[in-house]
């Protein structure tokens, strides 16, 4: 019984990360040693991928692809990032990324439009 809980595991741990469903908790592993001012848009467009989005009518969408990243503004608690990104929609968006520290703490925020 305890062998198939273990290959269970390991079976759901490989489709999560084959699937992309860990990327964007790893690329927020990564960045946790660099401060705000270190990191670089690209970087943080490695968060938004796999992120899910949702509309003001609850519908949500899960971000597929990042892509033409740029920076808008920095400073050494915020980083603001634009992208286009892809939805599991089919559809294409472009998206803020933001990242910013308060009182330690880091606080990502994912906005379409």
């Amino acid at each position: 019984m305890k062998s198939l809980l273990f290959w269970g595991l390991i079976a759901a741990g490989f489709w999560a990360y084959s699937t992309g469903r860990l990327d964007s908790w790893i690329a927020q592993f990564e960045l946790s040693d660099k401060s705000i001012s270190e990191i670089q848009c690209e970087e943080l467009a490695k968060v938004a991928r796999g992120q899910t989005l949702q509309n003001v009518f609850g519908t949500s969408f899960r971000v597929l692809k990042v892509s033409s990243v740029s920076k808008v503004s920095s400073t050494n608690t915020q980083l603001t990032c634009r992208a286009k990104v892809l939805l599991d929609t089919g559809d294409q968006r472009n998206m803020t990324i933001k990242v910013k520290e308060v009182d330690g703490q880091r606080f990502y925020e994912f906005r379409s439009g």
